[in-house]
């Protein structure tokens, strides 16, 4: 902005001391027609007060002749000599200044905003990520624990029939035991049997 030339020819000192050749090149400059009185008019933001002018915008006119050049501040006409004007031109030159350097902060703001955003982004990912991760483990666990259940079932089911196995073999062995002592019991009343038969034929 500073580098516009309309800019520097209203508020800077290079176009202070202007020939009459020099101004009749800036009233005629170009194919059209010559003019009598050409002008930069620049319009100032003067919302912080910056420029001591009761007024949140501020007008600054250059006007060139064949034979003068006048200033006008909000349509008041004023030597460029002054040192009001020297001030103003100072003033607004420095705020012109600061309103670069505060779009540059903007612009590197907003390229930290940008990177911010990118950083953000990434990280909602990796989260998003992380958590479908996670979500996946835990059906896992949870597949893990449901088989271990069912694990702990068969074994506890397995056990229950070692045990009645156990004991139908045990009642088993008793009623074999039993059967052996009646039949040794059988045998000998029947050998007995046989003997008293045995003397009833010797007589």
């Amino acid at each position: 902005m500073l580098n516009s030339p309309a800019i520097r020819f209203v508020l800077s000192d290079m176009f202070q001391n202007l020939r009459s050749e020099d101004r009749g090149a800036l009233l005629h400059e170009g194919a059209g027609h010559s003019v009598v009185s050409p002008f930069v008019e620049i319009v100032f933001d003067n919302t912080d007060n910056r420029i001591p002018v009761d007024k949140e915008e501020v007008c600054l006119r250059r006007t060139v002749t064949s034979n003068k050049e006048d200033y006008y501040l909000d349509g008041k006409h004023f030597r460029h000599n002054e040192d009001n004007r020297r001030k103003i031109s100072e003033n607004m030159y420095h705020a012109d200044n600061e309103m670069v350097e505060v779009c540059k902060r903007i612009k590197s703001c907003d390229k930290d905003i940008t990177l911010s955003s990118k950083g953000i982004n990434d990280t909602m990912a990796q989260n998003e990520d992380l958590e479908m991760r996670i979500t996946e483990a835990l059906e896992v666990v949870a597949q893990i624990e449901f088989d271990l259940r069912d694990i702990k079932d068969r074994i506890v089911n397995e056990k229950q029939a070692k045990d009645q196995a156990t004991r139908d073999l045990r009642s088993m062995r008793r009623e074999i035991e039993k059967s052996i002592s009646e039949m040794a019991e059988i045998s000998d009343v029947h050998k007995e049997i046989l003997m008293q038969e045995a003397e009833i034929s010797r007589r």
